[in-house]
């Protein structure tokens, strides 16, 4: 097997255990490839500035996930609303001083 495809394999072993200490022998167990295939993966995730910890060197590594980036919410606090009219619903829309669109929807209490 090359260099390719024993990359993803390792890549999703690591991922599946970010933030835990993982073990040469588990990656080899895990994948069924070789120490000689895995190590120079593990080297070059290092190299290349991946986030992996070297914790013994070329025997045990830590993966930190890196956290998606969340979707940006529209600020709305700071905007001004103009009431355009109401929705085949009955809800009301509304448009923000930047020309977006909302639809508001009363809120039951009690």
């Amino acid at each position: 097997m090359g260099y390719r495809s024993v990359r993803p394999d390792v890549l999703a072993y690591m991922a599946k255990h970010a933030g835990k200490p993982v073990t040469l022998d588990e990656i080899r167990k895990a994948t069924s490839h070789t120490v000689k295939q895995i190590q120079p993966v593990m080297r070059d995730m290092v190299k290349n500035g991946e986030p992996v910890t070297v914790l013994h060197q070329g025997r045990v590594w830590k993966y930190e996930a890196v956290p998606e980036p969340e979707a940006e919410q529209p600020d709305i606090c700071g905007n001004l609303y103009e009431a355009i009219g109401r929705s085949s619903t009955g809800a009301m829309i509304v448009r923000d001083n930047e020309g977006l669109l909302y639809v508001l929807k009363p809120i039951k209490v009690g």
